[in-house]
């Protein structure tokens, strides 16, 4: 436990290793707090929840349900509601380590930050409410989206295998770091912010930032890449 303006900050330690394979999916609701999910060479997966609470009855109520069926794996986080006057405290922050070929992961955040590195399977999508989105290094199909805040998409080193790649963000920026050597297909839209790329030009004949990008880059079968930032701006970056 420790303080934090005065209140005394519970917490405990959920630790769970579960049967996963190749191939297997994988649910994740969560609440506020933050989620790290790494993708790793084989099973099983590994599941850390730290619960945080300023009092034991809220702690206590914190409830991360873990269950398996033909449909995958599925982890929930739930908590009851509070009445105005009462605690309203309670995060639960996640560490998973599971094979990298997952065939669908899905996650979804309330509040915090949320974490993906090294998926290599089907699909991965991810949704949040309010924070920040890091995925880094997943070859897959994947779906983004976050009502406010930001969204980082990165690539460390370049791969022959296309994918789609569909990120929206309601407020906040996107900063997406590819390989200068990557082929792909770009459209990204910024209505009330604007595009740039060190892939292409980002100046209108007027000398103007664009707000829009449509653009296809490199001669390789392309990945696909749809960006979207409703207030806010794009950012596609090239890595040496």
């Amino acid at each position: 436990a420790s303080t934090l303006g005065g209140a005394r900050l519970l917490e405990d330690e959920i630790e769970r290793t579960i049967p996963f394979k190749s191939g297997d999916k994988l649910s994740l609701q969560a609440l506020d707090g933050t989620i790290a999910i790494y993708g790793v060479s084989d099973g099983p997966m590994t599941v850390t929840a730290n619960r945080k609470a300023f009092s034991p009855a809220r702690l206590n109520a914190l409830e991360v349900k873990i269950t398996q069926d033909a449909n995958g794996t599925k982890i929930s986080t739930r908590i009851p509601e509070a009445k105005p006057w009462q605690d309203h405290s309670g995060t639960v922050d996640y560490a998973i380590y599971l094979p990298d070929d997952v065939s669908e992961l899905g996650v979804e955040g309330r509040d915090g930050q949320i974490t993906i590195n090294g998926i290599s399977g089907d699909r991965l999508s991810v949704a949040l409410r309010n924070g920040r989105v890091t995925v880094r290094d997943c070859f897959c199909d994947q779906k983004v989206r976050v009502t406010a805040g930001g969204i980082d998409l990165l690539y460390d080193w370049p791969e022959q295998r296309a994918v789609t790649l569909d990120a929206e963000l309601g407020a906040g920026s996107i900063l997406v770091f590819i390989p200068s050597e990557n082929s792909f297909r770009l459209h990204a839209e910024a209505p009330d912010g604007r595009v740039t790329s060190d892939f292409t030009g980002t100046k209108d004949r007027a000398g103007q930032d664009v707000s829009k990008l449509d653009e296809t880059i490199g001669t390789a079968t392309p990945s696909m890449l749809t960006l979207r930032a409703r207030a806010g701006n794009i950012r596609v970056i090239a890595v040496d």
